[in-house]
């Protein structure tokens, strides 16, 4: 399935031509992982399932943007991985990209 989306999200390519259904597909076939790996990250499975949902949205909005050099899981990993570390625990005990105490 990946590799046939790979060929529709081309940069330069507008976005109406990954229709929503595909994009479905891609939500379905990774967000287990990225949902397993941002818990991993932030011990916490409310904000595990906020930044799965975020992840998501960030890329359904730059999917054009997508230039296929890597995989489109490896693309949400690295999505997934610079919301999680934006959201790790600061030293001062608050989520560094919120400002509030972690797991509020």
């Amino acid at each position: 399935m990946e590799t046939a989306l790979i060929g529709v999200a081309t940069p330069g390519v507008a976005e109406e031509q990954i229709a929503p259904e595909e994009f479905e597909a891609i939500v379905r076939d990774n967000q287990r992982r990225i949902y397993r790996l941002l818990l991993a990250m932030l011990r916490d499975s409310d904000e595990a399932d906020n930044l799965t949902q975020e992840c998501f949205l960030r890329a359904f909005r730059k999917r054009a943007g997508y230039r296929g050099e890597a995989g489109i899981a490896t693309w949400l990993t690295r999505i997934a991985i610079a919301g999680g570390t934006a959201a790790w625990p600061s030293g001062d005990g608050c989520c560094a990209a919120r400002r509030t105490p972690c797991g509020q």
